[in-house]
């Protein structure tokens, strides 16, 4: 996960440099401390796909990763504050 911070960090820093419409992503680290989650919207994968620091990210994925990342499609049942909310970002 250490080697992933940077490229993560990125992602989101090229994303609030271009501020591109369109794209609703986010990224939470878990627990263990080394694995994490990505969530977008619909449409979003495909847009982010289009930054650099995102293709950058994903290249070294295969050597990071100690299992390969698996995709689910998920529906929104509810959300009170949890997704509009600015939780706190750390750099850990």
């Amino acid at each position: 996960m250490a080697r992933a911070r940077p490229l993560v960090r990125a992602v989101f820093a090229e994303l609030h440099r271009i501020r591109p419409a369109g794209i609703d992503y986010a990224t939470i680290r878990l627990e263990d401390g080394v694995s994490f989650l990505h969530v977008a919207t619909a449409g979003s994968g495909a847009m982010l796909g289009d930054l650099d620091a995102f293709r950058a990210f994903q290249a070294g994925v295969p050597e990071r990763a100690e299992a390969q990342p698996e995709f689910a499609a998920a529906t929104l049942i509810g959300d009170y504050r949890a997704l509009s909310a600015r939780l706190p970002v750390t750099a850990s």
